[in-house]
């Protein structure tokens, strides 16, 4: 199966962000603006999408792709592509199972100056335990730093508010969230859901952070 890799880095003036909220396998190309041919940034396209995983890039072997997702629940289909981002500061590797349409796309509008990447890969310094709790439109992006290193990151489905005051009683049952910080944060079109969240999780927690 032919992959797609992109990567993580820091955003520049030669840089593009788009982010890319996936319906099941369709998705609106109106949100893949086409670019002169004179622009020559680097397209980073931000998937939001439940099908991703993470692994540690000291052990992935790339061949094996396809079984670690399998392993993680994710089974490819004919019609997807495996997408391999790399975050080289962080040491992690996020393998995505993406709609061969989009990856077609992608490739046709924005050639090799495209990279795939995940909200599961955004970089964070966590000098203190930390839960970070990222909501983009009906998913939640969770990762749990402790002891200077990452201990959980998962992405799970989100209806409603009280879907992550759920999740985070689950974390907190593993890990004491009373000790960390929790930070709260999403994509700008769920602004209202994120202050609502933040405020529903500063009745339990201590030091809950609205970003």
């Amino acid at each position: 199966m032919r992959q797609v890799t992109g990567s993580n880095p820091s955003p520049s003036a030669n840089r593009m962000s788009i982010q890319l909220t996936l319906s099941g396998h369709s998705f609106s190309r109106s949100d893949l603006p086409r670019l002169s041919s004179r622009d020559d940034r680097t397209v980073e396209i931000e998937v939001m999408t439940d099908r991703v995983m993470l692994a540690p890039m000291e052990i992935f072997d790339e061949n094996r792709a396809k079984e670690l997702l399998a392993i993680s629940g994710i089974e490819v289909q004919n019609d997807e592509r495996i997408v391999i981002a790399r975050d080289q500061k962080a040491g992690l590797v996020a393998i995505m199972a993406l709609p061969r349409t989009l990856c077609a796309t992608v490739e046709e509008r924005y050639g090799r100056r495209a990279e795939f990447t995940t909200p599961l890969l955004r970089a964070r310094l966590c000098t203190e335990p930390t839960a970070w709790l990222f909501l983009a439109g009906e998913l939640i992006y969770i990762k749990v730093w402790s002891g200077g290193k990452l201990r959980m990151a998962e992405v799970l489905p989100r209806k409603k508010t009280d879907d992550v005051l759920y999740y985070a009683t689950v974390i907190d049952k593993r890990f004491t969230l009373n000790g960390f910080k929790v930070v709260v944060t999403g994509t700008e079109a769920v602004e209202n859901d994120v202050r609502e969240t933040s405020k529903l999780l500063s009745k339990f927690y201590k030091k809950v952070v609205c970003e």
